[in-house]
């Protein structure tokens, strides 16, 4: 009898568009395409890591219902360190919601690829905690800040390995799938076109009226999260201080409240110019459906996934996955999670298109 081959999945890094690989893993199990063997590079380790430890119901729906409220409990305000995003923060989300194991306890093999900031290396993560291997291989320069693991300091494996062909080989799969979700990476940008103002009305007039008709501006954002911030410290300064005079609990009721409602409208202002699709400071800026000048996050994103398809590309010509599968999202920004639904889907249909490759590929009959 005919052994079927031992297949790996070599999932890629792409921010956003990585999502699509929860659409990818869907649309080979509705094909009764078993996966043995799951490697990933930045947002490719955390589906995959899912996966493995059978997560992945559970990381959908946090994904398709994810906010932007959810960032801002990781945000470096106001003044970031080597990150703008907590990566510590982020893996403890990540316990509570999704729990942790060990890699040698996963159901299949499983490896992270990261990339060591001091020699450049690229670091295979095969042992260990799995949320503490994801949370080193999501590890975005300028975005996360970096994961010490080993004495190292780890950073996003996508700078070296975006697609991890050769992890997924290394680990005993004789078919590799690969995803690459960074196809058609750029900066979406159009420059502003100035309406003819009012010959009548003063530069000053104009200006006031845009301010008012566009609603909280970036400098609102900044400030309430410096008055955030502040408001922390010297709440942790003075709970400290009064806990020796018994005075603790009603300072800390005060100082809490005014975090709560400089939370709220930091999460309510989010959430609302993301609905609108405009926002001003995690996304790209619309107004009137034409893309204004690109965010400072978007810059940073889209830069890095350019350079992972191009270090990829290279890296094709000497180490390329038996077959692969690109799921076409370059519509969907760098930070645009909230169009979850829409990115999955994108994975589903990609591999819909090679459903006939594969089956060829794999030599045996795949029920669609």
């Amino acid at each position: 009898m005919h052994k079927p081959p031992i297949i790996g999945l070599a999932l890629g890094s792409g921010s956003a568009r990585g999502v699509s690989h929860i659409g990818v893993i869907r649309g080979l199990q509705e094909a009764k395409i078993k996966i043995d063997v799951v490697c990933g590079s930045s947002i490719g380790s955390l589906i995959g890591g899912a996966f493995a430890a059978g997560k992945l119901d559970t990381m959908e729906e946090i994904l398709r219902g994810l906010s932007w409220s959810e960032f801002l409990q990781f945000m470096e305000l106001p003044l970031p360190r080597s990150g703008l995003i907590d990566g510590d923060k982020i893996a403890a989300y990540m316990r509570n919601k999704l729990s942790d194991v060990n890699i040698e306890d996963l159901s299949i093999p499983y490896g992270a690829v990261a990339t060591d900031l001091t020699s450049g290396q690229e670091v295979w993560l095969q042992k260990g905690s799995l949320i503490d291997a994801v949370r080193a291989s999501i590890s975005m320069p300028g975005m996360f800040t970096p994961a010490k693991r080993d004495g190292k300091l780890l950073a996003d494996g996508g700078l070296v390995n975006p697609v991890p062909v050769s992890l997924c080989r290394a680990l005993g799969a004789q078919i590799v799938i690969g995803v690459n979700p960074n196809t058609d990476v750029r900066v979406r940008y159009e420059e502003k076109v100035e309406a003819a103002q009012d010959s009548k009305a003063p530069p000053e007039a104009a200006d006031e009226a845009e301010e008012e008709g566009s609603g909280i501006k970036m400098r609102d954002l900044f400030f309430a999260g410096l008055t955030l911030y502040v408001t922390n410290r010297i709440r942790s300064k003075k709970a400290a201080f009064l806990s020796h005079f018994g005075g603790k609990e009603t300072e800390a009721a005060e100082s809490s409240g005014m975090r709560d409602q400089l939370t709220n409208y930091m999460t309510e202002y989010i959430n609302s110019t993301m609905k609108q699709g405009k926002s001003l400071a995690l996304g790209r800026m619309m107004k009137e459906g034409v893309m204004m000048e690109p965010s400072f996050f978007e810059v940073i994103l889209a830069s890095i996934n350019l350079m992972a398809d191009r270090i990829y590309k290279q890296r094709l010509a000497g180490d390329p996955p038996d077959i692969m599968i690109l799921p076409h999202a370059s519509q969907v920004g760098p930070l645009e999670f909230h169009r979850a639904d829409e990115i999955i889907d994108s994975g589903r249909r990609a591999v819909q298109m090679m459903l006939p490759m594969l089956k060829d590929l794999i030599g045996y009959i795949i029920t669609v």
